[in-house]
């Protein structure tokens, strides 16, 4: 195989393969900037119900055809049913071809062949309703986490992955309740869709007929015009005040760009203008969508510390990206930059699985969060906690462990408990195994020495319990959770001696039984967790050789079978294993070289291929990297010499 490469291009580690016609649209990748992982939030998108946009644009590029898949959701028992019918759909997508024309793609829609209907309550609502019932009194809050994994999971099976999903929906993430322990989801009237995810959430009846073409830009790499929204021209003043003196939040900009605050798309395209929002249009000019004589501007006089300035603003309300999309007075079209970033997103980014017609390849990594973490872990190991990420943080000397919570957006630790896990008379813990009970994260703790183990459960509030403890055999070096069958093993491995035994836990994760213990070949030192085909798999690695064997487990965890060995290149010390639907991919790291990988592996175990990766570098040496997941997006999370950093994996 290789080691990876990684060329410096613009601040951005790339190794990427070129799909489509090589060279198209250069120029206009200097305005190219990472998308990030953000959702656009939901937009509105009742209201207009007749079509009006600018002429369409002449194609000059080769047509890529992206088809649609519409998908007509109800809860389990059939409530809640959409109620959109083929021909509106047809004229949505009709609206958004005339929208984005000459941007070298179409999207394509036949109701015969692109509809289905499908009877799922998580699929039909933004979150689901989750009960608790502190202080004795029932609280109802909305989890979106089952929801948004849902989607994922029908848009990235081969049914869909090729399409562009459209999830007809009922509920939204706001709840309504009739009566003590009876709520449900309030009836969306927004949509939703983002850069990151690989499907569009939209209403289940009629709508706005721009509001497709809207998401679909969303979709296709493309943000809002619009940056802070302010609802007055006083709110406007203060806002470009804040952004010229730097206050807010802000750093300090020349005078002559306070305008500048307000154009939400300017790390993405330079060619749309700033944009107040249509708020303040409808408090200045009566009505957002005024079409007489001077209506599509207003001037801004703010007194900044360097004298009283005016601000000429003229947003383009024109733009499908706007919150201006729903005048039906106004033409609706797109910039020339917007629909170049489209069609990049198509031939080279995470979109390219529309038209390429091969397996997903692609991944980009954008740094979004670093900060300083006391030194001294030696193990970290990522789990789910209430939906959200979470990190397992365990340092050798001392026995101290930590529980850290993940922030939004992949920015920030919160610690929810801190305590130890040994003392002087106790074992010291050499291996972890995270597993789940009934979705609650469980670890098994061992210690090599003495062979002795223990299960913990981290309680809802983030704090630990010990629920079981025993001895296993000694000498292992690693340890490497799966699940067959529904139930929980744990395989022990000994480095040096090649030794495997394989542990049958309880299904309370107290207990275990031997199953099989056999050898393997010495001198692992990881181990990937790897799910193929719906059964456990694991690539063990060998530092020292660089070489990697897939190992397939056998059914009741009666010890595995070594279908494939590959060459990933020595020095390897730290592995991340996450997926994109079905396709098991990792992330691995030479701390020598500062080098990375970034592979995938064949659904039948017999070959790891390098994805088409770009990267923004790391900032540090890392001893440990991890991929936690939150609702519909991984994350890489690196430590190391008292640095911590995240990147958001675009996929």
């Amino acid at each position: 195989m290789r080691t990876a490469r990684l060329e410096d291009v613009d601040g951005v580690g790339t190794r990427l393969r070129r799909i489509g016609r090589a060279g198209v649209l250069v120029a206009l990748l200097l305005v190219f900037v990472a998308a990030g992982s953000a959702s656009a939030g939901s937009d509105p998108v009742l209201g207009d119900t007749t079509p009006n946009v600018a002429a369409s644009l002449p194609p000059f590029l080769p047509v890529h055809h992206l088809r649609i898949r519409a998908v007509l959701t109800a809860n389990d028992d059939g409530s809640h049913a959409a109620t959109i019918t083929p021909a509106e759909i047809q004229t949505l997508v009709d609206a958004a071809n005339q929208i984005w024309a000459g941007g070298g793609f179409v999207f394509d829609f036949n109701p015969v062949y692109d509809m289905e209907t499908r009877n799922d309550t998580l699929l039909n609502n933004d979150c689901s309703v989750v009960w608790s019932f502190s202080g004795g009194f029932p609280q109802a809050t909305c989890d979106v986490q089952p929801n948004v994994e849902e989607r994922e999971r029908v848009a990235l099976d081969d049914q869909h992955d090729n399409r562009i999903t459209i999830y007809f929906r009922y509920g939204n993430s706001t709840l309504e309740c009739s009566s003590l322990l009876s709520c449900t989801n309030k009836q969306a009237t927004g949509a939703y869709s983002s850069t990151a995810g690989h499907f569009v959430v939209f209403v289940s009846g009629s709508a706005g007929s721009t509001a497709l073409a809207h998401e679909l830009g969303h979709y296709l790499w493309n943000a809002h015009t619009f940056g802070p929204a302010p609802a007055t021209y006083a709110e406007a003043a203060q806002d470009i005040d804040n952004y010229v003196e730097g206050k807010a939040g802000y750093t300090p900009h020349p005078v002559g760009e306070g305008a500048n605050v307000f154009d939400g798309d300017a790390a993405r395209v330079s060619d749309t203008p700033p944009d107040p929002g249509s708020t303040l249009w409808q408090a200045l000019k009566g009505d957002a969508c005024a079409n007489a004589r001077g209506d599509g501007s207003t001037t801004i006089t703010v007194d900044p510390t360097s004298g009283p300035h005016d601000y000429l603003l003229q947003p383009d309300r024109t733009n499908i990206m706007s919150y201006f999309k729903g005048c039906t007075t106004l033409p609706h079209t797109t910039s020339p930059q917007q629909r170049a970033r489209a069609l990049y997103a198509i031939e080279h980014g995470n979109r390219n699985q529309l038209v390429c017609g091969c397996p997903a390849h692609f991944a980009q990594f954008d740094s979004v969060w670093s900060s300083v973490y006391p030194p001294g872990a030696t193990t970290i190991e990522p789990f789910l906690l209430g939906g959200r990420p979470h990190l397992f943080v365990y340092r050798d000397q001392g026995g101290k462990l930590n529980i850290e919570r993940l922030g939004d957006s992949g920015k920030g630790l919160t610690t929810l408990s801190s305590g130890w896990l040994w003392n002087d008379s106790s074992p010291h813990w050499t291996a972890f195994a995270p597993f789940t009970v009934s979705g609650a994260p469980f670890f098994v703790a061992y210690d090599s020495s003495s062979g002795a183990v223990k299960t913990i459960r981290v309680t809802s509030s983030g704090g630990i319990d010990t629920l079981w403890s025993s001895n296993w055999p000694t000498g292992f070096t690693g340890l490497l959770p799966f699940v067959q069958g529904g139930q929980q093993f744990v395989l022990g491995y000994n480095a040096t001696t090649g030794d495997v035994d394989i542990e049958r836990l309880g299904a309370d994760g107290t207990g275990s039984t031997n199953v099989w213990s056999g050898l393997w070949q010495s001198g692992y030192t990881s181990f990937v967790p790897l799910v193929l085909n719906g059964q456990p798999w694991t690539l063990a690695y060998s530092s020292g050789a660089g070489t990697a064997t897939l190992w397939r487990f056998n059914a009741g965890g009666l010890g595995a079978q070594a279908m494939w060995v590959v060459w990933l290149g020595k020095g390897l010390t730290s592995f991340a294993a996450l997926d994109r639907g079905a396709q098991q991919r990792f992330v691995a790291y030479n701390p020598a070289t500062g080098s990375w990988l970034a592979d995938r592996v064949a659904p039948n175990g017999t070959s790891v291929t390098p994805l088409d990766a770009t990267w923004q570098p790391g900032f540090g040496s890392w001893s440990a990297i991890v991929a936690v997941r939150e609702p519909g997006l991984w994350y890489l999370f690196a430590y190391g010499g008292g640095i911590v950093q995240t990147w958001s994996i675009l996929q």
